[in-house]
């Protein structure tokens, strides 16, 4: 099998494992940056728990952010940086792609997490989000606009 121009082992002799196995591999190699993740299965009602996140439990130093929560923030404070506004739009529009390839729910929870933390603010038509109108505001595509 050869995934990217190169051989991919095979342990296996059964054809379903490994074609599995090719997949798995071909996803590695496709979406680097997947991992960040940590093969956490992150679902949309997993959101208000990722709100929760405070500064008190969780620590408001950059240094204690997973590895998905600092790339996100980096994003944010570049497009800061560059005078953009960043939009749930933008973000979802960026992380889905090569090299993240991250689903909606985990791009949901991460931004989540950063407001938890006191990094990020969400306003919808000038008028900032907090408690559960946040919550249905990041559950909720339709909003997302830009």
């Amino acid at each position: 099998m050869i995934v990217n121009g190169q051989d991919v082992e095979a342990s296996s002799n059964d054809a379903k494992t490994r074609i599995v196995l090719g997949f798995h591999e071909l996803l590695q190699r496709g979406y680097p940056n997947l991992r960040m993740l940590r093969g956490i299965p992150y679902t949309q009602g997993d959101i208000g728990v990722c709100l929760q996140a405070s500064g008190g439990l969780l620590g408001d130093d950059p240094a204690t952010f997973g590895e998905a929560e600092q790339e996100m923030l980096a994003f944010v404070q570049g497009n800061q940086r560059n005078g953009l506004r960043t939009t749930m739009q933008s973000l979802v529009n960026y992380f889905e792609r090569k090299p993240y390839g991250w689903y909606l729910a985990a791009i949901q929870c991460t931004a989540a997490k950063l407001h938890g933390r006191g990094k990020v603010e969400f306003t919808r038509d000038s008028n900032i989000l907090e408690g559960d109108d946040l919550t249905r505001a990041l559950g909720s595509t339709h909003g997302y606009t830009g």
